[in-house]
């Protein structure tokens, strides 16, 4: 599955649907991770400077946090502007969101914050102050925690946050469609690597009972799910592969 820097906002703002996954787990031909230097502009103040950024790579699946697996950046890698540390999340923004961005990128709150954390995690800040919807300031926290693996205490307060986001998503949603799907697996993946193995279990026991849980991959991993948790399991895994 090659992906390319062209879509770098949809990319970064929008999380796998779950309904995708059994395409996800197909194999793709291998092509190598490729990085190249990309001639960046701050939006906020002008500043010009030069980034690495990731243009191409294959995942062969997915955990079950849905970071890829393969010769692949995971996350994609965001240019961070070196003066005043804002995250290039997308390619354009309107006069109204640079005003409010500039002014809250230059608060004394976000740089204070800015040197020690993740380009993502800084990326949920800003979504935060946007006030966008909780499942996507959560997928944002998410995939910082993929940034930060290496360092357990920062690993969980990035899951945590992520976490809270996804329930405040599952409160605030309307229907049992893909955007809830994803909320309630991915909420449950967090409930175990982050040791929460009673409200993990209850959570996909619960999910068993329901119908869009009862079949395929969905049942794959649910099932799996509770294996982990019944034997206090907190490291990462693989989605299950094989026949549905």
């Amino acid at each position: 599955m090659k992906e390319r820097r062209s879509v770098r906002c949809k990319r970064v703002l929008s999380c796998l649907s779950l309904g995708a996954l059994c395409l996800v787990l197909q194999a793709s031909a291998a092509s190598a991770h490729t990085t190249a230097e990309v001639e960046e502009v701050c939006p906020l103040d002008g500043t010009k400077f030069t980034a690495l950024e990731d243009m191409s790579g294959t995942s062969f699946g997915k955990r079950l946090d849905l970071r890829a697996i393969g010769p692949t950046a995971s996350p994609w890698s965001l240019p961070i502007c070196p003066k005043d540390h804002f995250v290039l999340f997308k390619q354009k923004f309107s006069p109204e969101e640079l005003a409010d961005l500039r002014s809250f990128v230059n608060s004394e709150p976000y740089q204070t914050v800015a040197a020690d954390h993740s380009s993502y995690f800084l990326l949920a800040r800003i979504l935060e102050h946007q006030k966008k919807a909780p499942g996507v300031v959560a997928f944002a926290y998410l995939q910082a925690s993929w940034q930060v693996e290496g360092d357990p205490v920062q690993y969980r307060d990035y899951a945590q946050r992520s976490l809270k986001s996804y329930r405040e998503a599952l409160l605030a949603s309307k229907d049992h469609g893909e955007a809830w799907k994803t909320a309630q697996l991915l909420s449950g993946e967090l409930e175990r690597r982050l040791g929460l193995f009673a409200e993990a279990t209850a959570r996909f026991m619960q999910l068993a009972k329901q119908e869009e849980f009862q079949s395929g991959l969905f049942k794959k991993i649910v099932v799996y799910q509770l294996e982990l948790t019944r034997q206090h399991d907190s490291s990462p895994h693989e989605i299950p592969r094989g026949e549905n």
